[in-house]
């Protein structure tokens, strides 16, 4: 009996982990990211580009736990300062971006029409990965991978 109530809780646990993907990839992300940004021009230089928007962590809410994303949603970047976004091939933001200095480091911000959600927040970079970060004030978490 005792044995067999040890195989049922082993079982129980192997069954209920989940190897979560976008949970792992929002972890990682967040041990890299404090390291990589550090000047303008290398900020600029990583940002120029497309970035497909891959996972999302709304951490105010109760229960809740990152997704992956349920939209074909793109961001881009071009080195004259210009950004748009798309949802499902659709323009859904338009504008400029610049890289500016605050107290706090550095600072991507936007002018244009209807900044895109997908874009609040802290904008940082590590490597081939995007995540913009309004997570400080009760928002989200987006996370962006570089395609082009």
């Amino acid at each position: 009996m005792k044995l067999t109530s040890i195989l049922l809780l082993i079982s129980f646990y192997l069954f209920s982990c989940k190897n979560d993907e976008t949970q792992a990839n929002l972890i990682a992300f967040g041990k890299c990211s404090e390291t990589i940004l550090t000047d303008s021009l290398s900020i600029t230089q990583q940002l120029i580009g497309t970035w497909k928007w891959t996972d999302q962590f709304c951490p105010c809410c109760p229960n809740s736990k990152p997704t992956k994303a349920d939209k074909g949603v793109t961001a881009t970047f071009d080195s004259n300062g210009s950004y748009s976004v798309t949802e499902e091939s659709a323009t859904i933001a338009l504008g400029e971006w610049e890289v500016t200095k605050t107290t706090n480091g550095f600072f991507v911000s936007f002018n244009g029409q209807n900044v895109s959600g997908y874009l609040e927040g802290y904008i940082t970079i590590c490597g081939d990965q995007l995540a913009a970060d309004q997570t400080p004030v009760d928002g989200c978490k987006n996370l962006f991978v570089k395609i082009d």
